[in-house]
């Protein structure tokens, strides 16, 4: 079973990507700051991270810059999950070394396609 770690500071967010991952057949781990998902990461990477931009202690894109660093780091899918929705944002993420970029909120009719996403980035 493939495990993803789910990072953001909602805790209703996490709460129903957990869910929907969940009922998805995936091993779901979570933080609500990029620090907390850094400890999480150098005990053991997940196969995936979703990551909010805006947290406290640590944002995102610090986050990402650091997960880059641990060992196996380089190579594992992060997608980012926003409100931030401008193109600039989306290109500032993708700088950052996501892999992909989704914008808040997750819809159930987009639900389909996010899981293909995640399930074509852990496939690579």
């Amino acid at each position: 079973m493939h495990s993803i770690l789910i990072v953001d500071d909602n805790q209703d967010i996490l709460d129903s990507l957990k869910l929907f991952l969940t009922r998805a057949n995936y091993k779901v781990l979570t933080a609500t700051n990029g620090e907390a998902a850094l400890t999480i990461c150098q005990a053991r990477l997940p196969d995936l991270i979703v990551s909010d931009v805006n947290m406290p202690v640590m944002d995102g894109h610090d986050f990402v810059k650091q997960v880059r660093r641990i060992k196996g780091g380089s190579h594992l899918p992060i997608v980012f999950l926003s409100a931030r929705t401008a193109a600039h944002h989306i290109k500032e993420g993708y700088t950052s070394g996501v892999d992909n970029y989704i914008c808040k909120p997750i819809t159930r009719k987009d639900r389909p396609v996010v899981l293909a996403m995640l399930e074509q980035l852990i496939a690579k």
